[in-house]
């Protein structure tokens, strides 16, 4: 089993959010399609904690992102009601296959100011 926890801060994201070629290297289309449909007021949040969610996982991994685990190759499924959900895309499937990780588990919060998240793999 292994943990990987990370902060992102909301308002360095709502710097970001109008810059579309970092966002398409960030987000998948499912994610840009979520943040850009929320509100207003819960983007910044919505993205920070997805951001997060994603930088929690390379850590669990300890891999870091690099060209295998790209942030847009890791797909975060936030929800209030269920279970969050991490979906990996393309090569990162593959690293996902080779480390032999068979449970990923997320769970997220934030603040008006920071998004949390922690992941633990087994």
């Amino acid at each position: 089993m292994r943990i990987g926890i990370d902060m992102v801060g909301i308002d360095r994201m709502a710097i970001i959010l109008n810059k579309e070629p970092i966002m398409k290297r960030l987000f998948t289309i499912y994610e840009l399609e979520i943040i850009n449909k929320a509100p207003q007021i819960k983007k910044s949040r919505i993205a920070a904690e997805i951001f997060a969610s994603k930088e929690a996982v390379v850590k669990a991994f300890g891999t870091g992102f690099d060209l295998e685990m790209r942030p847009n190759c890791i797909e975060i499924r936030l929800s209030r009601n269920e279970e969050n959900y991490v979906r990996f895309l393309g090569s990162a499937k593959k690293t996902v296959e080779m480390l032999g990780i068979k449970m990923v588990r997320l769970s997220t919060d934030s603040t008006c100011k920071m998004a949390v998240a922690c992941v633990i793999v087994e």
